[in-house]
């Protein structure tokens, strides 16, 4: 029982260093729509994207007929549960669309509001930018738990500013903050909870005001 629970831990370990590292180079991005843009390229659908166009663009016809053939077979057999789960998708779609739509169109107007502000706030200091993982926010496990006590330990720094990037799209979960934010929201002192396209907003003013801008990964 105690070996199958530490080789649950070391996966789950193996797991988040995993996710740390994508997310870290992701953030590397200069931009919001560049890192989108690097997301979308290291996804499994895109994997699926690329095997699919080298396929076409390598096979000969009758191998392309044979392949078409199959996946219409596999469509047909699968024809039911997609018949199913059609109109879930076409009515949960849309909203999903639009509430992320909305939620960068206030998260863009709240940080022309906040970037005098933060300009100031961010003058001469030491900019941390940290990433965080879902753990971190649900208070779980060890790592969850060291990262708020390295924030607990940064309030006695008044030379230091960190930012946290939250994982979530809409949840207004975070580290001692309330209530919704549309791009970021102080949730100490001088700790900031931002949103993904937050991020790179107060990365940039970070590099112009900061005096040294250090990225946690």
């Amino acid at each position: 029982m105690d070996t199958q629970k530490a080789q649950r831990a070391s996966t789950a370990a193996s797991d988040l260093l995993v996710r740390q590292t994508v997310q870290s180079r992701l953030l590397c991005k200069s931009n919001y729509p560049q890192y989108l843009r690097a997301l979308w390229r290291s996804t499994s659908a895109f994997g699926v994207y690329r095997t699919a166009l080298t396929l076409f663009r390598r096979a000969r016809l009758l191998r392309l007929m044979l392949r078409i053939v199959q996946g219409v077979w596999l469509a047909l057999q699968t024809g039911t549960l997609v018949l199913l789960l059609l109109p879930i998708v076409l009515v949960l779609l849309p909203g999903v669309l639009v509430l992320s739509i909305l939620m960068l169109l206030g998260g863009v107007l709240e940080l022309r509001r906040l970037r005098s502000v933060m300009t100031a706030r961010m003058q001469g200091k030491i900019v941390l930018l940290l990433q965080a993982d879902v753990a971190v926010f649900e208070g779980e496990g060890a790592a969850g738990q060291f990262f708020r006590g390295q924030l607990r330990a940064l309030q006695d720094r008044e030379d230091v500013i960190a930012v946290v990037r939250s994982p979530y799209v809409f949840s207004s979960k975070g580290l001692g903050g309330k209530g919704f934010y549309w791009a970021q929201r102080r949730e100490a002192r001088r700790v900031y909870l931002c949103r993904t396209y937050g991020f790179f907003a107060l990365r940039t003013i970070a590099q112009r005001a900061a005096r040294e801008v250090v990225f946690v990964a």
